[in-house]
């Protein structure tokens, strides 16, 4: 939620702590650089549970990317996203929030009157 919400509305909706949000996208490490030879077991299984789970979460959170970017490009016509196409990456590098601050700065809001002047 709050790759497409702003931060604050996050933490006002959910209760989670906006420092505990990780914006980035870069992909975690496989391995938990922490982890040497003197790490005990316990704590070798901890940290490589935790960083599993860690890359699961990203694993998640780049295929909502995906399918968010699939489902504006399919709902648009192409002249509302293609400035941000990138030369080499394409859009695997827009966000969804990227999207939503696009159409809302380049193109125009649509609120319920502009929706209705068009049906009309």
């Amino acid at each position: 939620m709050a790759d497409i919400i702003d931060i604050e509305e996050y933490e006002d909706l959910t209760g989670v702590d906006r420092n505990d949000y990780n914006p980035s996208l870069a992909k975690p490490d496989i391995y938990d650089a922490t982890i040497s030879a003197a790490t005990n077991t316990f704590q070798r299984e901890r940290r490589t549970t935790v960083r599993n789970e860690e890359l699961r979460c990203w694993y998640i959170r780049r295929g909502l990317h995906r399918g968010i970017r699939a489902n504006f490009q399919d709902a648009l016509d192409s002249c509302y996203f293609e400035q941000l196409d990138h030369d080499i990456t394409g859009y695997e590098t827009v966000s969804p929030k990227d999207f939503l601050y696009h159409l809302k700065t380049v193109w125009c809001r649509l609120d319920t009157g502009a929706r209705l002047e068009m049906k009309d």
